[in-house]
């Protein structure tokens, strides 16, 4: 289950999906969205993910099952926009929430 409210994300643990994210400007193809998830804000990553810009404005990050696959609890997460030596941020760091799941994920 992916939830995505004022965004701020809710994710199942251990589940696998798609965030999208929408932008106030066009992402170029010389640009790389970085995706970002901490346990506290100044803290180590838990984990990353990279997209290369599209040429439009929006942006989509998979998330794997493993990437999800993290102890339950309230993290953080941002979006860094990263052209040559310019790194922007679109907004401030945000929380994202791993939910229980009942099922262990094997069939």
């Amino acid at each position: 289950m992916i939830n995505i409210k004022n965004k701020h994300i809710e994710f199942t643990r251990g589940d696998s999906g798609s965030l999208s994210f929408k932008f106030s400007r066009n992402i170029t193809s010389s640009e790389t969205v970085l995706f970002t998830v901490k346990k506290h804000i100044s803290g180590e990553k838990i984990f990353d993910k990279q997209e290369p810009g599209t040429g439009t404005d929006t942006i989509t990050i998979s998330l794997t099952k493993t990437d999800t696959n993290i102890p339950v609890g309230n993290y953080f997460y941002d979006i860094r926009i990263i052209s040559g030596n310019t790194v922007t941020t679109p907004f401030k760091p945000r929380r994202f929430t791993v939910l229980a799941s009942i099922g262990d994920n094997t069939l």
